[in-house]
């Protein structure tokens, strides 16, 4: 993959060489070698095809946007391709949504751009210049001939077939570890091409080639520093400085006449950048599939993991994963809804006329309260990108924390940026570091940035006014008004990584050291002075700041998720099951049944109800659909809700389930872990008419498969179900021990099929492989077709009684050493679908573990009698796949993400789909 930016290849340049293009009177410069001496298997029909292959794979977690007709991507590339020699390869230049200032291509004429680097350049001439930039490698064939040399090493392949080949390469390559010298050699001069085809794109299109070194210094925050004779001699020149240097040096080259162009400054395209920045990227195309709908009555509501008062009192705002909502707490009405996916928390500005909030790619949008409208937008420009940020309450600075990987520590650098400007209030390069002298807490911080987490404990003023940040023994008070540090003094001088949270303007909540009691004490002090005011316990619970002073939201609590804590009066206000709330005078405001606003007063003994607009439906905990397509059951972290399919109408709003499965009684069987004042039960729903029976107690140990739970029991004395243990499958329904089987060594893992088949499953490397073959010897035969390659050892029970029925090898290898290990297999009639860890998916036959096909994505929906699959690939697209053969019948794009889907019918089959936006696609199937 070529790439453009400070992580990609932004290669080093030469002087142009060759016959000179131009005409008289105008800028010349000399005609560049279209071609590389390195080996490339690739036609220009077969990089095609390679590029559509690899773009199976990278876009499949991309959101791409469609181009309109005008679209100035496009325009800029045809104008840079216009000076260039034809070729056979098809161009096609794509947006996607990210928050990496970035551009790269895969072969084939691809090129993506993302929309955080359009939003960063200052004119059309700096995304010329990256543009020329993709062009360039493209033009001299640079993924092809990185892909050869990928084939050689990896596989030993040096030439390949038609498409059908070239797609099973690539799936070939992405099951198969990468070997030591792949990376050990690299074609410099292909990349000298690439970049000479660059640059005389852009001077030859009528380019200022300057903006090609400008924007590469400016993203890179080279500060326009040069490399020298010395520091190259001894190998000390950055990459950075390096690269820069010889960009200065090509286009000093160049004759005068082709310098100092003056740059673009079109209407269009900076009316383009504008709506770039203010809109979101949407790739739907809807009306691609003719199929009947119908939108859930009512539908499942998301649940609130922010709860907000504004600072008058006389609004609440909620947050859930998709959606910002604000209603009016005085008339009980309803206000606004925004969508804010991957939204960090939202906040009232300290006048309470506006929401502000920002996202993990960095766009901070403002709302009015009173319209209801977005009044801006601006893209923070971080080059070197944020691990952690906060915004402050007023939406005008942004905080951005950035891990540093060192030769032997790990660095901490900590930005505070002005969100109007764009410019830098507090820059700290080196705010923290941790070095390999401390092993444990370097470990917890690597784990930290690998799993997500915060970096730095941060606590903002519920007035939005100051910043108290903290990582490792390193902290920081800011002043964001004054845009300037506060200086830290009494027992918050020596102030380390704790948990912490302002509990009013002037006060923050500390927790110090464990006591041997358990418990920890919850220090009160005034803010900056340290001053201790009081000091409390508390368990080992996360706090934060609610909007009422002198009260502190906390939880988990013994009966609630979470609770306020009255710090005055040292006791628990009120409490929520659901994870969100919050506090203003003599409010509370928490999360109702229905996914709405309870807001309760002191002196009242009815909460008051807020009904909001609905947002999309995130990720399903659990969902699925009844055999004969009637009945959808759905379930989130705090409700759930039964539907008739037939009406769309809501048969049940109930408690969430871990698992559950309707048989073909239409009776719902879970598993509904404790939640509130329920304990937690396995539970039988009959449907129709709705009659809910408990089964019995829910053991946390087992897991269910349809109508049977099952658990491994230890053989030993010990804990450890790992090895040495016994699978036991219970009937849920009478709760009897339907049969056990034991394993002396490792025990399978335990996945589902399509059919009334348990499928078990072991890497062949585990030891228990061997007594498995022993047993089934007609697998020999399997396992030394793959020549000690890595795989999987399936076996399919019965299991109503555990007798085995298939066996068979597959080699679906684990990339990951153990590590992270994601393959699943489902087997579906007669064939098995390996799911990889690149999200692709390989077809065998079940009877001799022959492949069948692969496509790029996962199976959402089977049918054995059609032989039938339907996958996800891209979040919004189903595609259609026979498993005799593992060929692509159709795919089609839906209006809103796939959320659960299932083939039903006897007869005429039929794809029934449900979407991020609650709606239930009916598609007939070939």
């Amino acid at each position: 993959m070529a790439g453009w930016g400070p992580v990609a290849a932004f290669a080093a340049m030469s002087a142009f060489s060759g016959a000179v293009w131009g005409q008289p009177g105008t800028c010349s410069v000399a005609a560049p070698a279209m071609s590389s001496s390195a080996m490339n298997i690739f036609n220009d029909r077969q990089e095609q095809d390679l590029a559509d292959a690899l773009a199976e794979y990278f876009e499949s977690d991309m959101r791409i946007a469609t181009p309109a007709a005008d679209d100035q991507l496009t325009r800029i590339g045809e104008r840079l391709l216009a000076t260039l020699p034809p070729n056979g390869i098809q161009y096609r230049l794509r947006m996607y949504d990210s928050g990496e200032i970035n551009g790269f291509s895969i072969g084939g004429g691809r090129v993506y751009i993302s929309r955080k680097l359009i939003t960063a350049v200052k004119s059309e001439d700096e995304l010329a210049g990256v543009v020329a930039h993709e062009i360039g490698h493209l033009a001299v064939h640079q993924s092809a001939i990185e892909m050869t040399r990928m084939l050689r090493i990896r596989l030993g392949v040096t030439h390949v077939g038609d498409r059908a080949d070239i797609f099973a390469r690539v799936h070939q390559l992405l099951n198969t570890p990468a070997k030591p010298d792949e990376d050990d050699r690299h074609d410099e001069r292909g990349e000298l091409t690439a970049d000479n085809v660059a640059v005389y794109a852009m001077v030859r299109a009528g380019y200022a080639p300057e903006a090609f070194a400008t924007f590469f210094d400016r993203v890179t925050e080279n500060k326009g520093k040069t490399s020298n004779w010395f520091a190259d001699v001894f190998g000390i020149t950055s990459e950075e400085r390096r690269r820069y240097t010889e960009a200065l040096q090509l286009i000093a080259t160049l004759p005068p006449v082709c310098r100092g162009q003056h740059q673009s400054n079109n209407a269009a395209f900076q009316v383009w950048v504008r709506g770039v920045l203010e809109g979101r990227v949407n790739d739907v195309a809807s009306g691609s599939v003719n199929e009947a709908t119908i939108k859930l009555d009512p539908p499942l509501r998301p649940t609130f993991w922010r709860i907000r008062f504004s600072p008058d009192g006389k609004l609440l705002l909620g947050q859930d994963e998709g959606s910002i909502v604000v209603a009016d707490r005085e008339s009980g009405g309803f206000r606004f809804r925004i969508d804010a996916p991957g939204a960090k928390s939202a906040y009232f500005t300290p006048d309470s006329k506006s929401v502000v909030f920002h996202d993990t790619k960095l766009r901070v949008e403002r709302w009015d309260v009173a319209t209801g409208k977005q009044t801006s937008v601006k893209e923070v420009v971080v080059f070197s990108g944020c691990n952690q940020t906060v915004l402050s309450a007023d939406g005008r600075s942004l905080a951005c924390l950035t891990v540093h990987e060192e030769s032997e520590s790990l660095r901490v650098s900590l930005q505070i940026v002005d969100v109007g400007s764009g410019a830098l209030v507090y820059d700290k390069k080196n705010f923290f570091e941790q070095s390999t002298f401390d092993l444990g807490r370097l470990w917890q911080m690597a784990a930290n940035i690998t799993d997500g987490d915060f970096i730095a404990n941060v606590a903002i003023s519920p007035d939005g006014h100051y910043l108290l940040l903290a990582t490792g023994d390193k902290s920081l008070a800011f002043d964001f008004e004054k845009q300037q540090p506060v200086a830290l003094e009494g027992k918050l001088k020596n102030l380390g990584q704790t948990r912490m949270s302002f509990v009013g303007p002037n006060q923050v909540a500390v927790v110090g050291d464990r006591k041997s009691t358990g418990m920890y004490p919850l220090r009160i002090m005034n803010f900056p002075d340290g001053q201790l005011v009081k000091e409390l316990e508390i368990g080992d619970q996360i706090f934060r700041s609610s909007s009422k002073p002198g009260t502190l939201i906390i939880g988990p609590l013994k009966s609630f998720a979470v609770g306020l804590l009255d710090v005055d009066a040292e006791k628990i206000s009120w409490g929520s099951k659901f994870d969100a709330i919050d506090a203003w005078g003599p409010y509370a405001s928490t999360e109702n049944a229905a996914g709405g606003f309870a807001v309760l007063h002191a002196d009242a003994s009815q909460p008051q109800a807020i009904s909001v607009d609905l947002g999309p439906l995130p990720e399903v905990n659990r969902g699925m659909i009844s055999r004969d397509g009637r009945f959808l059951a759905v379930s989130l972290k705090n409700r759930a809700a039964i539907w008739d399919l037939d009406s769309g109408k809501q048969i049940a709003l109930i408690r969430p389930f871990s698992s559950a499965w309707i048989d073909d009684q239409d009776a719902l069987i879970g598993q509904f872990p404790k939640y509130g004042k329920w304990d937690a039960q396995e539970l039988k729903f009959k449907l129709d008419p709705l009659n809910p029976t408990e089964l019995g107690k829910l053991d946390n140990e087992e897991w269910q498969y349809h109508n049977l739970e099952l658990r491994f029991r230890p053989m030993g004395k010990g804990k450890e179900v790992n090895w040495h243990a016994t699978l036991e499958v219970k009937k849920m329904d009478g709760q009897s021990v339907a049969w056990t089987r034991g394993f002396n060594q490792e025990t399978p893992a335990c996945w589902p099929a399509e059919d009334d088949r348990l499928v078990l499953a072991w890497d062949l490397s585990n030891s228990a492989v061997k007594a498995e073959i022993k047993a089934h010897p007609e697998l020999e035969k399997e396992l030394a077709a793959l020549k000690g390659r890595k795989g999987l050892l399936l076996e399919t029970v019965t299991p109503e009684t555990g007798a085995s029925l298939e066996q068979v090898v597959v080699p679906e290898a684990d990339l990951t050493n153990g590590r992270n290990d994601v393959r699943q297999a489902i087997v579906s009639g007669d064939v098995v679908l390996a799911r990889g860890e690149h999200e692709n998916t390989t077809i065998y036959r079940l009877k001799d573990g022959s492949k069948v096909g692969e496509f790029f994505g996962h199976p959402v929906a089977t049918d054995a009698g059609l032989h039938l699959i339907a996958a996800v690939n891209r979040e919004n697209e189903i595609l259609l796949v026979d498993e005799a053969t593992g060929k692509e019948l159709k795919r089609f794009t839906l209006s809103s993400p796939v959320r659960v889907a299932r083939i039903v019918g006897n007869k005429d089959k039929t794809l029934l789909v449900l979407t991020a936006d609650q709606v239930i696609h009916r598609v007939a199937v070939p």
